[in-house]
């Protein structure tokens, strides 16, 4: 099993996404953001090679960083 490690910079993104999913579409949409997000980190923590890895994170098997853009 590996770790998904969420940078500050891609924390901040996901607020200000989260924030915006919020404001324009309400909080509903807000919650099933999340819903995915947290399918997705579970999904990876579990099945670490079911999503491509970032191309500069290829070498790296222990722990998985999730940057976002």
């Amino acid at each position: 099993m590996v770790q998904v490690i969420w940078r500050k910079k891609a924390l901040k993104d996901l607020e200000q996404l989260l924030e915006n999913a919020y404001l324009e579409y309400g909080q509903t949409t807000m919650n099933r953001h999340i819903e995915s997000l947290e399918e997705i980190e579970k999904r990876l923590t579990s099945y670490p090679d079911s999503y491509p890895p970032e191309p500069l994170l290829r070498n790296k098997k222990k722990d998985i960083e999730v940057p976002i853009y």
